[in-house]
């Protein structure tokens, strides 16, 4: 694992997988994982709107024009893939995991 930001912290390069998951008059789900280019391999997070994912998005780092590539995406296919993330070790702390 490649050291991002010179202090040690070790980070890995995938894909974050996005799936949304309509139910009725709720707000839409929105299932996050991360690995590689077929499918997620690690489940991250789930955020029920675009609100919450738009949070979630950004506190794993994702950029402001992948974030809002993700959005318009998602609002019209069921699913999205944003390639080329690096996720640290604080990432998935900032995550509970």
């Amino acid at each position: 694992m490649p050291d991002v930001d010179g202090n040690g912290n070790q980070g890995t390069i995938g894909v974050i997988h996005i799936e949304c998951r309509k139910h009725g008059g709720e707000p839409s789900e929105y299932l996050v994982s991360f690995g590689g280019t077929s499918a997620g391999v690690f489940y991250l997070a789930k955020a029920s709107g675009f609100d919450p994912l738009t949070a979630l998005l950004r506190k794993l780092g994702v950029p402001g024009p992948a974030l809002r590539t993700a959005l318009q995406v998602l609002e019209a296919e069921p699913r999205h893939k944003i390639p080329n993330m690096t996720l640290t070790q604080d990432h998935f702390r900032a995550l509970g995991l």
